[in-house]
């Protein structure tokens, strides 16, 4: 809720993998598994500190406590892994560009071409839908004629693409600004969105507070202060096998799917499907990475819907509604993933 809001790190991601536990989350989400955690922990402290028999109703009650939520948790893996749905053929491209290559000028079309090879690939191994990372293309989308180059290729394989890409416009009332955007190109070529990224990083994209800290620079450079998004957008994806309806597929970026709430509002929007595109060549060979995976996971139990993530140096992944990481790549390689991933209409 903090302006320059970070919660990265909740105790309670500590059990991503341990499933039967994780998922309590879908009624009492990270916040009462994190209390959980801390009650449980605390509990046994008492208990080996005085003993059980002074505190007999503390065990007892801990004792409850733990099985209803591993029974719960059985439960729920069991009804969650029946529902039936069809699926989705998704392709995750991770292309490997370097930070210091990204932006740089004259790599732009070996950038490009490498994105285009690994797509070539994954329509070959079947996909319906492939997904490139965030900011995949060197260019502003809106603006750059690459950008017909791109309709058209994608056009003539008739599989929509899913990409992040920079933005740059003025818009009604404020300033030009650069935004952190999220676009759908259809299989007939036609551009989708965009969706704007509505959680900046702090510091990274925005400073807090301009006036107040006018003498702080933004880490990340960039044309000026980000612009925010405001609206959830869901797009209309492809159908999935056998069906005719168009699978509605909403874009979390980066950063926004550590918001147990903001992911919430695309759910509540009808996204069926959850796909997060995000660079984190930022974090090099750090825990972070793998931290931001365990938390994407929770977000899929939360919401019980599937998560996809396409990133530019990994960890690219396919999440399960019951948190299970069906697929996931390793750091700084170029990789391409493509999965059945299904998609349960009306799931809950």
């Amino acid at each position: 809720f903090f302006p320059a809001a970070f919660p990265w790190g909740f105790v309670g991601y500590s059990q991503f993998e341990v499933l039967p536990i994780v998922q309590i989350v879908d009624v009492a989400g990270i916040y009462g598994l994190s209390a959980l955690i801390v009650l449980v922990n605390a509990a046994l402290v008492e208990l080996a500190r005085d003993g059980v028999r002074r505190h007999a109703s503390l065990a007892v009650g801990l004792f409850v406590i733990v099985a209803g939520v591993l029974g719960y948790g059985v439960v729920r893996l069991g009804q969650v892994r029946a529902l039936a749905g069809p699926s989705l053929r998704i392709g995750l491209v991770q292309g490997n560009i370097a930070q210091d290559q990204k932006w740089r000028p004259g790599l732009d079309e070996h950038i490009l071409a490498r994105y285009v090879t690994l797509t070539t690939t994954a329509i070959k191994r079947g996909a319906a839908l492939v997904v490139w990372p965030e900011a995949a293309v060197p260019f502003f989308l809106n603006l750059d004629q690459r950008t017909q180059k791109l309709r058209e290729f994608v056009r003539g394989t008739g599989v929509p693409l899913l990409l992040g890409a920079p933005g740059y416009e003025q818009r009604e009332g404020d300033v030009p600004r650069q935004y952190n955007q999220a676009w759908m190109i259809t299989g007939d070529g036609e551009l989708a969105g965009p969706y704007d990224k509505i959680r900046l990083v702090p510091f990274g994209e925005y400073v807090p507070w301009g006036g107040l800290f006018g003498l702080v620079q933004k880490a990340v450079e960039g044309i000026g202060d980000f612009g925010a998004g405001t609206s959830y957008v869901v797009f209309d994806g492809p159908p999935t096998a056998g069906s005719t309806e168009p699978t509605r597929a909403s874009a979390l970026v980066c950063y926004e799917a550590i918001f147990p709430d903001l992911t919430r509002r695309f759910a509540l929007n009808g996204a069926q499907l959850l796909v997060n595109v995000s660079n984190d060549a930022w974090y090099g060979r750090t825990a972070a990475p793998y931290q931001l995976l365990a938390m994407i996971a929770v977000r899929a139990v939360e919401n019980r819907i599937p998560l996809v993530r396409a990133t530019n140096t990994g960890v690219s992944a396919v999440v399960a509604p019951d948190g299970t990481i069906t697929d996931a790549t390793p750091l700084f390689e170029e990789a391409l993933i493509v999965e059945d991933v299904k998609i349960v209409r009306g799931a809950s």
